[in-house]
Formats: C-alpha cells, sequence, structure tokens
C-alpha cells in the first residue's frame, strides 16, 4: 500500500477528453519537450 489520496472520476471518459484538449491547445510546447528528451 502507499497510502496516497486519489480521486475517482465520476466520469473518467470526460477526463480523457479534457486532458486531450489541454494538450492539443499546447502542442508546441509538448512538440518541444518530447525533442528535448525531458518528460
Amino acid at each position: 500500500e502507499l497510502r496516497v489520496p486519489v480521486i475517482v472520476a465520476d466520469d473518467p471518459m470526460h477526463c480523457v477528453v479534457k486532458g486531450t484538449g489541454i494538450m492539443l491547445e499546447n502542442l508546441d510546447k509538448v512538440a518541444t519537450l518530447m525533442r528535448s528528451g525531458r518528460r
């Protein structure tokens, strides 16, 4: 057990869609990070 607090999403698909939207809005930053090898 890690004993780390977690939140269980009521609508997991909404979380995926929202996260994907945020990533697409910041695609230039994501691409820069991917090229630099930083994670």
